[in-house]
């Protein structure tokens, strides 16, 4: 996959997530689900059952998980993007300009940034304001499985700089690679 394509795949992921914040709300009867997505090879606990879509393009197959929480004051989503071979690139290389280029879909900016690994892979953390002042927290990571690069975003987006985000930090603690 093209460092370009994994950019217009988090274009589509913060104009979902800058919608759905603080946006219609969800029946009551939405719990936390601990989901398994087979075809994207982890699970983690979702606010509410995730709704799938999936996208081919190329060789490069997309996946994307997302869920609200029960007020629909948090959205979460998680994306898998699967191509045959080696990114292109430097993987931090890679992770910052997935950052820099989410904060350009949205015309946001990014007010902070962290390296860190996670369950045992090269990480990126990063924090975007939008103009409009929601915030959009999210982590990106490469995990290389067989001859297949696996490259998953996290995404939570809440409607203010300083509002909680319980569901995002509780889809980050309950997230497993399963293959």
């Amino acid at each position: 996959m093209t460092n370009r394509g994994a950019a217009a795949a988090a274009v589509v992921l913060l104009l979902g997530l800058l919608g759905a914040c603080g946006g219609s709300a969800t029946s009551s009867a939405d719990k936390p689900t601990l989901f398994k997505a087979t075809d994207a090879g982890f699970s983690a606990e979702f606010p509410s059952k995730p709704q799938r879509t999936a996208t081919t393009k190329d060789v490069t197959t997309e996946v994307r998980y997302e869920a609200l929480s029960a007020n629909a004051a948090e959205d979460v989503i998680v994306q898998y993007l699967a191509s045959p071979g080696p990114m292109n690139g430097v993987t931090q290389t890679l992770l910052d300009q997935q950052m820099d280029g989410s904060a350009s879909a949205v015309s946001g900016t990014v007010v902070s940034r962290a390296n860190l690994t996670f369950l045992g892979h090269q990480a990126e953390d990063g924090v975007i304001r939008s103009p409009s002042g929601h915030a959009i927290r999210m982590r990106a990571f490469l995990v290389t499985a067989g001859d297949v690069e696996q490259y998953f975003v996290f995404s939570g987006g809440a409607a203010s700089m300083d509002a909680p985000h319980p569901a995002y930090d509780r889809l980050l603690a309950t997230f497993k690679l399963t293959t």
